[in-house]
């Protein structure tokens, strides 16, 4: 996910548009995930290289990039537990 630097809610608009690119995957049956490590290195020339190479423009901030695929296992459910403290 990508925005315009500078862009005020950049971060959040990505992480919305995230959530539901994994929400949609999951709904396929195809696993996601989330890989972040492109914060604040989008300009460094190595790659800056490889993101003009995808097309990415120079006036973007990436923020993350959804793998998707099928998974190699099944999942792994967990019981919900209620984080709410009623007073």
């Amino acid at each position: 996910m990508a925005h315009e630097k500078g862009a005020p809610f950049g971060r959040e608009d990505d992480g919305c548009a995230m959530q539901s690119m994994m929400l949609a995957a999951h709904s396929l049956d195809l696993g996601s995930v989330w890989i972040n490590q492109l914060q604040g290195i989008c300009d460094e020339p190595a790659v800056r290289a490889e993101l003009d190479a995808l097309g990415v423009p120079a006036t973007a901030e990436v923020h993350g990039v959804c793998a998707l695929g099928h998974a190699a296992a099944e999942g792994t459910a967990h019981d919900r537990k209620s984080r709410v403290v009623w007073a």
